[in-house]
C-alpha cells in the first residue's frame, strides 16, 4: 500500500513539474512575442530595453 501511494505521489509531483515547466515555455514565448511586436512598431528604437529595476540592494555581488 505505501509503494502505491509512493507512487501516485511521484506522478502527481511530475505532472506538476511538467505543467510549471509549460507555465514557465509560455511566459518565455509571450515575452519574445512582445519583443518582436516592440521591435515591429515604426517609430520605436528597434532594441527593446529592459524595464528598469526599482530597488537596488547595495551588497557585494556574491552575497546577492
Amino acid at each position: 500500500m505505501d509503494y502505491a501511494a509512493g507512487f501516485v505521489a511521484m506522478q502527481v509531483h511530475e505532472s506538476n513539474l511538467q505543467r510549471a515547466e509549460q507555465r514557465i515555455a509560455q511566459a518565455h514565448a509571450a515575452a519574445e512575442r512582445t519583443v518582436v511586436q516592440a521591435a515591429s512598431v515604426p517609430g520605436r528604437p528597434r532594441t527593446a530595453r529592459a524595464p528598469r529595476r526599482r530597488f537596488h540592494r547595495h551588497a557585494p555581488r556574491f552575497a546577492q
